[in-house]
């Protein structure tokens, strides 16, 4: 049962751990808008791979998507 709830533990909150650095990286370029190394398109790219999870869609639909888009980060 340990082994049970320990899996289910990470699977929920990897993804939230990963959404709150996703979110300082997102804000942090908005801001700073630094150049090269694709930065934009690795943003979109780790955003639609936690897609999946509500909480990060929730975050991407009330505040990140429109930030990406009003400040030109784009998944060029």
């Amino acid at each position: 049962m340990v082994d049970t709830m320990f899996e289910t533990m990470l699977s929920i909150h990897i993804p939230r751990i990963a959404a709150v650095l996703l979110c300082m990286l997102t804000e942090v370029q908005a801001y700073f808008r630094f150049d090269g190394a694709h930065i934009g398109q690795r943003l979109h790219q780790v955003w639609n791979a936690l897609l999946p999870a509500p909480e990060v869609k929730e975050l991407y639909d009330l505040r990140y998507g429109k930030l990406m888009s009003d400040k030109g980060i784009n998944p060029d």
